[in-house]
């Protein structure tokens, strides 16, 4: 390899690098602000099931620039899209759509697969659901993170999700 061809490969390489750099920055600039105050959230160690729950639900937020906010209890929750009139509340009969998915995507139930809508009562659900569903307004889409214990804790629900298991909702609401 003589000198000039040398001299091309480095530039070439520098090049690369300055535009990977450059395509960083911009992604960053698009990040949403409040997932760097989420990332505050996270554990460098986690020592228990919780701390695990809690750098999963983050890690999966980042991922997918998904907007978050959390909850005393350790819900994570979105609303992708506003519904109208009030909040549901606890005892209040619900009509949803809803898709049940692991942290690495893969689906484990879905009332859009059976074409049927679920109905129950806020109340009747695992805890993520019955307070998660409290944000949630009529016609309104979103997404609830549940940590393992407000999903289905150490026994998990049998056939469909292990214990310890953090899993996630895509949740419309029909009525």
């Amino acid at each position: 390899m003589n000198i000039r061809s040398a001299l091309y490969i480095v530039v070439i390489l520098a090049v690369s690098v300055l535009s990977c750099k450059s395509d960083v920055k911009e992604k960053e600039g698009k990040v949403d602000p409040n997932l760097s105050e989420l990332y505050r959230g996270y554990f460098d160690n986690p020592k228990n099931q919780g701390e695990i729950d809690q750098n999963a639900i983050i890690d999966y937020a980042m991922e997918r620039n998904l907007s978050v906010k959390r909850t005393e209890t350790g819900l994570y929750y979105a609303i992708t899209e506003p519904g109208n009139g009030p909040t549901l509340r606890y005892g209040e009969r619900v009509k949803a759509h809803y898709r049940g998915y692991f942290m690495d995507g893969r689906e484990f139930d879905s009332s859009y697969s059976r074409g049927t809508p679920l109905s129950f009562q806020i109340g009747q659900m695992n805890q993520g659901w019955n307070e998660g569903l409290t944000y949630f307004s009529s016609g309104s889409k979103g997404v609830l993170l549940v940590p393992s214990r407000l999903a289905y804790g150490e026994k998990g629900f049998p056939g469909y999700v292990p214990p310890h298991t953090v899993v996630g909702f895509d949740i419309e609401v029909l009525f």
